[in-house]
């Protein structure tokens, strides 16, 4: 049996031996072709990278010359309609002169480009100058009759009313266009409409506000109306891609203007226009992206800041930007770039197959030249294995020949000599038995003395381990005594509020606070890297920071977190200690809560038990890892209203885990918030510790599980 299995082994062996050939081309080959593929990937990459950076620059460029042309654009009216409000008000224009008023807004009509510009009174009369089709102007003039009581006329080129183009009945206070500004009592963008008026589309924003005389008593109103599908034209006009396009939207979605040549309204059978939502456009670009938004964010009503991201459409891939741009008086519309990326790709990919025909070259002749220089350098080697073979048997008596190689000319020079020493050596070994026990004898002495220190060395670790024990239990136990005390919480007479800290053996660095101060509620949760005691040094600092500002009644984010920041910097630095930390700050009175710097996710969970998700990651930097993070720092608002409330929490509850390895999760802490949520603070945590238990079993807790309930009772 036991032969049988010697031979299946030398078998075995025999297998796993390569020729020399083998060894010496496989790797050569492997690594020009490795290099000659990882340089390709590389600038392939690095190439696509620097595409996307071009396409990112393209599209904010886009964005600012979009934003400025809505400045400009939508300014002129709301500048004019304040500098006319302005000469009323001081007596400089007498509107209760038609025709020289009238004439006024003529001469604003041919510096400014308007749809209208006009004024209504409280004694329902009011006059205005048209643009409707950007090029005929006409002058509509009427009274304050019940019938019959508006009359439009041509002009001439001097602004004088020349023939009757109709005569029609109008009554201001029936229209929004005057009741809501004198509702308001201060300027305003009326709502965008849409008009058919004359056989061409209208659409327009009407920026309004009330007038009054120079004792204060209310006049009536005044308005200057913009062209919306100008902004189309612009938009058609920007170039930015061949396949690309531009849009506008409110924040309910329909389309204010877009690029190309599909219209952002539609016209219904009774001759009225309506504007499209995003996600019904007939540009199939921006249809896609309007049911991407709707799809994942529920609309575009809740993109309040920067968006990014890629679609794909007839499978090719697009870069889209949506950027909010806002103005005076309540315009909150969003602009939308959408760039395809195969127009910067294209480049790459033809460098990209150049690449693969210059590696399929280089590795054919990196084989020619390696079978050669393979052959070239093995037959040396062959007859050096050979000699070495019958020395083995037993006849030491070998001499080979010489290489044209350097080295193994060498290596033949020194095998030759080693022959030819090898039966001198057989003889000294004998001579050396000898010597060879006594020097064993001397190291078995060195040895035993070894052990003994080795033993006194480990008696002396045994107690300095003793002694860091005691300093980490005096460390943890003064860790949960700076804890903010239960009695501390339920004194905060409009918040429910719970914490539970649970510290993992050694000494982490998890922190949490809440501290009143002017009726303003502070609360802090972080987690400091690694763990022992300069772990639990930073949070103590940290929570010593926190509370010293807001002593100070530091209410600035900017200043405050990066003061924060500041201070651990240097004690961190000083304590020559790889430590940082992530940090959040939620101040809180009378129902709004503001959010600021970078933690885990903020939950926050309505009365109905609705949960939304407050990604931090772009309001803050880690602490304590540079010196200035003002540039960083950014804080979003929550209004909270009663049964409201938010979850802060460490990494230590979602990345718990089971026996099996698997992570609690953040769905899984959503969950049981969700079903627990009717419950009040403390009866929440409980069962949010609870499952996290249950879910952990008997495995030993890795980290440290910190969990704050704040309910707005």
């Amino acid at each position: 049996m036991i032969q049988l299995m010697r031979s299946w082994l030398s078998a075995l062996s025999n297998l796993l031996q390569f020729p020399l050939q083998w060894v010496l081309i496989i790797p050569f080959l492997l690594q020009i072709f490795g290099a000659v593929g990882l340089v390709g990937y590389l600038s392939f990459q690095s190439g696509r990278e620097a595409v996307e950076s071009l396409a990112i620059e393209v599209i904010n460029q886009t964005n600012e010359v979009v934003a400025e042309h809505l400045n400009s654009y939508l300014g002129s009216p709301l500048k004019l309609t304040q500098m006319n409000a302005d000469a009323i008000e001081r007596g400089v224009l007498d509107v209760s002169n038609h025709a020289m008023t009238s004439h006024y807004l003529w001469d604003q009509m041919q510096a400014y480009d308007l749809t209208y510009l006009g004024m209504g009174f409280v004694d329902g009369s009011g006059y205005g100058v048209a643009r409707f089709d950007g090029k005929t102007t006409t002058l509509e003039d009427w009274t304050g009759e019940s019938e019959n009581n508006i009359v439009t006329y041509t002009v001439d080129d001097q602004g004088n009313p020349t023939d009757v183009l109709g005569v029609w009945t109008w009554n201001n206070f029936t229209e929004t266009w005057y009741t809501k500004p004198i509702e308001a009592g201060k300027p305003i963008w009326s709502i965008v409409e849409t008009y058919l008026e004359v056989g061409d589309f209208v659409v327009f924003a009407s920026a309004s506000r009330p007038i009054y005389d120079s004792q204060g008593e209310l006049l009536g109103m005044l308005a200057a109306d913009v062209q919306l599908l100008k902004l189309s034209n612009f938009l058609e006009n920007l170039h930015i891609s061949q396949s690309g396009s531009v849009f506008i939207v409110e924040q309910d979605g329909r389309l204010i203007a877009n690029s190309g040549n599909s219209a952002p309204f539609v016209v219904k059978p009774d001759r009225t226009t309506e504007r499209l939502p995003a996600r019904f456009s007939s540009d199939p670009l921006v249809k896609q992206v309007g049911q991407i938004i709707q799809r994942q964010q529920g609309g575009f009503q809740d993109l309040n800041q920067s968006t990014d991201f890629f679609i794909e459409l007839e499978d090719e891939s697009y870069f889209v930007s949506i950027r909010p741009w806002q103005s005076p008086y309540d315009i909150d519309w969003l602009v939308g770039v959408v760039v395809p990326k195969n127009e910067f790709l294209a480049e790459i990919n033809a460098n990209r197959r150049n690449t693969i025909a210059l590696c399929v070259l280089a590795l054919s002749v990196a084989t020619g030249l390696g079978i050669l220089t393979t052959r070239w350098i093995v037959q040396p080697i062959l007859r050096l294995n050979q000699a070495s073979t019958d020395m083995a048997a037993g006849n030491l008596a070998q001499v080979v020949a010489g290489s044209t190689i350097q080295e193994l000319n060498g290596l033949t020079t020194s095998f030759n000599y080693m022959a030819n020493q090898l039966g001198e050596s057989f003889a000294a070994l004998e001579a050396n038995k000898v010597q060879l026990e006594e020097r064993v004898t001397q190291r078995t002495t060195e040895l035993a003395i070894a052990y003994e220190e080795i033993t006194k060395l480990n008696q002396r670790l045994q107690a300095e381990n003793l002694r860091m024990s005691a300093e980490l239990t005096v460390a943890k136990q003064v860790q949960e005594m700076i804890l903010p005390r239960p009695d501390e919480l339920k004194a905060i007479p409009t918040l429910d509020i719970a914490g539970y800290m649970n510290p993992a053996d050694e000494v982490g660095g998890d922190y949490y606070d809440v501290l009143v101060q002017d009726e303003i509620v502070t609360i802090g949760i972080g987690d400091v890297t690694g763990h022992g005691i300069e772990s639990g040094l930073v949070m103590m600092m940290t929570q010593t920071a926190i509370r010293t500002l807001a002593k100070l009644r530091e209410t600035d984010p900017v200043r405050f977190l990066n003061t924060v920041n500041a201070t651990l910097y240097r004690n961190v630095q000083r304590m020559r200690v790889d430590r940082n930390l992530t940090l959040a700050v939620l101040n809180y009175t009378d129902g709004h809560l503001t959010v600021m710097g970078q933690h885990e996710m903020v939950l926050v969970v309505r009365a109905n038990g609705e949960l939304e998700k407050i990604d931090t990651l772009d309001l803050g930097m880690t602490i304590g890892l540079i010196d200035d993070i003002a540039d960083f720092i950014a804080q979003t608002a929550v209004q909270l209203e009663p049964g409201d409330g938010v979850v802060l929490y460490t990494d230590g509850i979602t990345e718990a885990k089971n026996n099996n390895g698997e992570f609690y999760g953040l769905e899984r802490l959503c969950m049981v918030i969700q079903r627990y949520w009717s419950l009040d603070a403390q009866g929440i945590q409980t069962q949010v510790i609870t499952d996290i238990r249950r879910f952990i079993g008997l495995r030993k807790v890795a980290d440290d599980i910190t969990l704050l309930i704040l309910k707005q009772r």
